[in-house]
């Protein structure tokens, strides 16, 4: 869902913590990994045997979107004395879903033993 909102986002209104994502490689580019990451992750849950590695390209771009929210956040302490920046809670939250994901990513089934 990530994917297809940056898909139909136009490139001017994206929040300040991901302008610099935007200028290097575009937001359509980026959405098209959010929803490949998301889709891989997606396929691989519903088809057993799970592994802990299926989720990573979903942790890792969401890894990636909480490093730019406090590149941005932390550019802005060393430029301008900016403390106050909302772009710190924005990394936290990105920081925390990747935590998440690598803790279900951990809840897997376990492999069958058919006799």
């Amino acid at each position: 869902m990530q994917g297809l909102g940056y898909l139909t986002r136009a490139t001017a209104r994206l929040p300040e913590g991901l302008a610099a994502f935007g200028d290097t490689v575009t937001i359509k580019a980026w959405a098209i990994l959010w929803i490949a990451a998301g889709l891989w992750a997606a396929f691989k849950a519903l088809r057993p045997p799970q592994k802990h590695s299926d989720v990573w390209p979903l942790v890792g771009i969401t890894v990636l979107w909480s490093c730019a929210y406090a590149g941005h956040w932390a550019f802005g302490v060393i430029d301008h004395g900016d403390w106050a920046n909302p772009a710190w809670s924005s990394a936290i939250a990105w920081g925390s879903i990747a935590a998440v994901l690598v803790c279900w990513g951990r809840c897997v089934n376990p492999p069958r033993h058919d006799p």
